[in-house]
């Protein structure tokens, strides 16, 4: 858990985590929306699951799903591909 992860929870907010089914081109397995990327148009930001997870096919492998909370991490595994829409509020 990274120091951002901390902060979040300590204020009380909640962030969603993706882990994804490995690949042969790609090492990393576990995305946040706590992460930064970057990309040419909008340089860099915060991962955002319509751009990142979505636009990129990753959806269709995603192993789990899981919300963190302050109170703790619920686990959604997935038996199936399939893309779920989350936001959080501002």
């Amino acid at each position: 858990m990274g120091l951002t992860s901390l902060i979040y929870l300590a204020q009380g907010l909640s962030y969603w985590k993706v882990k994804l089914r490995p690949t042969s081109l790609s090492k990393r397995r576990e995305f946040s929306e706590l992460d930064m990327t970057w990309d040419a148009v909008r340089g860099h930001r915060p991962l955002d699951w319509a751009l990142d997870i979505v636009g990129t096919g990753d959806n269709t492998r995603i192993e789990e799903l899981m919300l963190v909370t302050p109170q703790g991490e619920v686990v959604m595994p997935l038996c199936f591909p399939m893309g779920v829409s989350f936001r959080r509020k501002s």
